[in-house]
């Protein structure tokens, strides 16, 4: 889940990895705005993808998106799912950089 440029307009895109690249399974166009939230939810097998620009309300990207491709089974050996930041611009050079002011993980069970 991602914060992004699309047509030059601001969006939130939910993003599958393939074996090859990616795939888009999810997108929203936003407001501009310097501050978002993310939220991921999983439930045995199904994720929810939510997002928030005032850190108040909550939208949902996506739900029940099914995980099992990510188990170790499918996936011939990965051994769970990671939940991290980070930054790319896809392989293309760029001047753009992202700023985090803080990252915080709650295993809510």
């Amino acid at each position: 889940m991602c914060k992004s440029i699309k047509s030059g307009k601001p969006i939130v895109q939910l993003l599958k990895s393939t074996e090859n690249s990616t795939e888009e399974i999810a997108l929203a166009s936003i407001v501009e705005t310097d501050t978002i939230t993310f939220k991921i939810g999983a439930k045995g097998r199904y994720y929810n993808f939510s997002y928030s620009i005032n850190g108040k309300d909550w939208i949902f990207l996506k739900e029940s998106v099914d995980g099992t491709f990510l188990s170790t089974k499918k996936a011939r050996g990965f051994v769970g799912t990671i939940y991290g930041m980070y930054t790319t611009s896809s392989g293309e050079k760029s001047t753009n950089k992202a700023v985090y002011h803080w990252f915080e993980n709650k295993n809510i069970d």
